[in-house]
This record gives C-alpha cells, sequence and structure tokens, in this order.
C-alpha cells in the first residue's frame, strides 16, 4: 500500500523553541503510517532535536539566497510554488499560520490539502494584521485549522471560525521515557524566550518580593532573545544576585532535574510547553492565568498556582513564597502534576493526528 504523503512547513528547523521540538516529535510519530516530509524555508543549521530517520528534511532556501530574497521577494514564493507543485503532497501543514501567505496561493490550483497548525492563541492572531490576513485565507482555503487549547477552539468560533474547520489537539509530552525530577535542590526555574511574551520583567519584579522573605533558593532563567541585556539591567537594579541568566539548550531536561519548581509569568501563550514539561516531571508551578493553555495544564491548587494577570507580581509573589516555604505543598503539587502528564502521552496525541489526516486526505 503506497503511503500517503504529508509534509510539516515550518520557518527554521534549527531553533530551539517548543514550535520546533513539537512539530518534529509529531513528525516522528507519523513516519510509520505517512511518508512525512518537514520542509525547512530556511537552512540555518542542522535540526535541534532528533528526527527520526524515515522522515525527509527539506530545506527551500539557503542563507546565500538571503541577498536576492531582500531586492526580489517574489524569489521565495516562486521557489515555494515550484517545490510544492513538484512533490504533489496530499496534505501540507503550516506549523505557523503566517506560513499560509505562501501555502495558499502556491496551492491554489493543486489537490493538495491544506492544514494550518496555529501555535498563537486567537487573540494575539487578532491584535496582528499579518496573522489576522493569514487566518483570513485559512478560512477560505484551508481543510482544517488545528488549536491548541479548549480556550483557544471558544476563542476562534466566537472570532468567527466555523466550527467544522476547528479541530483541537494538545500538544503532547515531549521527553522520552521520563523521570520525576528529584526536586533536590532550592532551584526554582523559567524557560523560555528572552522576548515580552514571556514576562520575565514581571518575573523579576516579582522574585525581588520572593528574596525579603526566602534567601535560599535560587531562580535561573533559561532562554535567548532580544530582551536579554535589558533583563540582565533589571537583575541588576533590582539587586537579585540569586538570579542567573542561562543561553537556550536543546537539553532542557536537565534544567528541570536540576529544578524544584517551575515559573511561568507570561502575558500570553498558545500552548506552554514548559509547564507541560514540569507536569511530566513532577515539578509544581506557579503560572499568570494568561491567555491561553495555563488553566488547562494547571489545576489551581491541585498541581501549581493559577494567578489572575489582573492581581499582578505582589499576588505571583506571594504564592511563589507560599509554595517555596512548604516541603509538603511542593510534595502533594508533585504527585497531582505526575498524574495529570498522563492525558498528553505522544500515543493519545498521535492518534488524534491520524484521525485528522485520514479524514481531511478521505474528502
Amino acid at each position: 500500500m503506497i503511503k500517503k504523503r504529508i509534509c510539516f512547513i515550518i520557518g527554521v528547523l534549527a531553533n530551539t523553541g517548543g514550535t520546533e521540538r513539537v512539530c518534529t516529535m509529531i513528525a516522528n510519530a507519523l513516519c510509520e503510517r505517512y511518508d512525512v516530509t518537514i520542509l525547512s524555508t530556511w537552512h540555518k543549521g542542522d535540526p535541534s532535536f532528533q528526527i527520526n530517520k524515515n522522515v525527509n528534511i527539506d530545506y527551500l532556501m539557503e542563507p546565500w539566497e538571503g541577498k536576492i530574497y531582500h531586492f526580489f521577494p517574489k524569489y521565495f514564493d516562486w521557489k515555494y510554488s515550484r517545490y510544492l507543485l513538484r512533490k504533489k503532497f496530499d496534505v501540507c501543514i503550516d506549523v505557523d499560520i503566517c506560513l499560509a501567505e505562501h501555502t495558499v496561493p502556491a496551492l491554489a490550483e493543486a489537490q493538495t490539502k491544506i492544514i494550518e497548525w496555529c501555535h498563537f492563541n486567537y487573540l494575539h492572531t487578532a491584535s496582528d494584521p499579518e496573522r489576522l490576513h493569514c487566518l483570513e485565507l485559512a478560512k477560505k482555503s484551508s481543510s482544517r485549522i488545528v488549536v491548541l487549547t479548549k480556550q483557544d477552539l471558544k476563542l476562534h468560533k466566537e472570532g468567527g471560525v466555523s466550527s467544522k474547520q476547528l479541530v483541537q489537539i494538545y500538544n503532547p509530552l515531549t521527553f522520552d521515557h521520563v523521570k520525576p525530577s528529584p526536586r533536590s535542590q532550592h532551584l526554582a526555574i523559567a524557560v523560555g524566550r528572552l522576548t515580552d511574551q514571556k514576562g520575565f520583567d514581571l518575573l523579576l519584579q516579582a522574585w525581588a518580593k520572593v528574596k525579603q522573605q526566602n534567601t535560599d533558593w535560587r531562580l535561573a532563567i533559561i532562554g535567548s532573545g532580544e530582551f536579554e541585556q535589558s533583563l540582565k539591567n533589571l537583575r541588576d537594579e533590582l539587586h537579585l544576585e540569586s538570579v542567573e541568566f542561562m543561553p537556550a539548550t536543546s537539553n532542557i531536561e536537565s534544567w528541570y532535574d536540576k529544578a524544584s519548581a517551575v515559573l511561568v509569568s507570561s502575558r500570553y501563550e498558545g500552548f506552554p510547553m514548559v509547564l507541560l514539561e514540569s507536569l511530566s516531571k513532577g515539578l509544581p508551578a506557579v503560572a499568570f492565568d494568561c491567555p491561553t493553555g495555563p488553566r488547562e495544564l494547571i489545576d489551581n491548587g491541585s498541581t501549581g498556582f493559577l494567578i489572575s494577570p489582573d492581581d499582578g507580581t505582589n499576588k505571583f509573589a506571594e504564592k511563589t513564597i507560599e509554595l517555596l516555604e512548604s516541603r509538603d505543598l511542593q510534595n502533594e503539587f508533585s504527585a497531582n502534576a505526575l498524574e495529570k502528564s498522563k492525558q498528553f502521552e505522544i500515543e493519545s496525541i498521535k492518534q488524534q493526528w491520524i484521525n485528522l489526516l485520514d479524514q481531511v486526505i478521505s474528502e
């Protein structure tokens, strides 16, 4: 039996973010059933995460072609269209909805089905003219739009996206053969790109309050990004010698194994992988209840604490102190987190993707 051919399209496969990791995981999980390709629109190094040998990897643009793209932007679309039409995939999956701007016109006359995979929430999309334009393209031309959370499913429906077009699938646990963290060190961690979205400025302000009452815990912020220097400056202004910044790494599990708690200060999310990963490691968490995702990963008062963004850094600090000062509470949250993590195991998520792809292919 000839396998159906599917292609995941991503911006830069060499990046180390949660989107690249999850794309790789789903591609790996599906390659036994389908002929799977990952197309990275730019070639900026080797993939950051291990890819099954049966998954094909293609690159559209080499770094030297950036000069051509700068003067002739349509060159990208010309190469993109030629590639997709030549390959004749059964389904293309845009890992970022912004790719719809290129994928939809490239496949306008083809038989290939399109699935848009939204890693940002609807509120973020609606506030960004480019993303909103791409969502409108997707509504007209894609077979399905995949969102990550039930909350975001509701927001998309309220925003005018047809229920028949929407599918909600959680991201899977990202670690294989995972072992719980020993939680042996007084170390809290925060993970993510050093951008405004992740709210690390808010975290530093909250940590300054935590340190007024708790002196033996440390905080490690793991990530890279354009806000690195300004965040380090803020740390120094607040005299937070207990805070260290560490660069992004593809071996993030090693940091979870060192940690005893996870702090998530994001202003908005799609589906915060750090909270999913912390569940699987049995790490209690404190997070802002931002749109969207945290409330579907943290059961407030059971696996961690959810803080209303309106309550600000004072409340975040208060609940962090409560958690860090009680080993009994940490143990309780840890046990509940490990139990909750089971619903995000890869086999369940894999089957949901198979159901979706088979349905789309048969239409």
